[in-house]
């Protein structure tokens, strides 16, 4: 495996990252194979769940506090409500969804630490760091969204020099 990893070129090394379920941006090719090492060497097993499935995204959401097991809303249900209720989108649209800049940008791991918050009178607070796509180097940047419990956003913005 070790002369195998050796000759992996960039593109190869972040496929097999990936697939372990590792971020890979901004790292240079010496970096990636040194972390294709360590994901041996840990034995990372190759995730078979797609990350978009509901389950995969029911699994990530649920966490045990306090000895009870808790589902929270993923951000994906508030997305949706705004794309279909505020931001009119099509049925065509929606099922290409994987096509659109943000969600590229998503799965390439230029969003992060996404955490939502619940505030009093049933809105939501959600936030992201958000790697720049044209400046990969510079500090990323807060995104941020205030939500109803429908799903209608209120209020957003970001901290981004634009």
């Amino acid at each position: 495996m070790a002369a195998e990893l050796n000759r992996m070129l960039k593109p190869a090394l972040r496929s097999f990252l990936m697939e372990r379920g590792m971020t890979v941006s901004d790292y240079s090719v010496q970096q990636l194979r040194e972390l294709a090492f360590k994901a041996v060497e840990l034995d990372l097993p190759v995730i078979s769940t797609p990350d978009d499935t509901d389950s995969f995204l029911q699994f990530r959401s649920t966490v045990v506090l306090n000895g009870e097991k808790v589902t929270f809303p993923t951000v994906f249900q508030y997305v949706f409500a705004y794309l279909v209720s505020f931001a009119k989108w099509t049925p065509s649209r929606l099922r290409t969804y994987k096509n659109e800049r943000g969600f590229r940008l998503s799965k390439s791991n230029h969003i992060s630490s996404a955490e939502i918050f619940k505030l009093p009178h049933e809105h939501f607070y959600i936030k992201a760091s958000c790697i720049r796509e044209t400046s990969q180097k510079a500090d990323p940047y807060m995104t941020w969204c205030l939500v109803n419990s429908e799903g209608v956003c209120i209020s957003a913005g970001c901290h981004c020099t634009a």
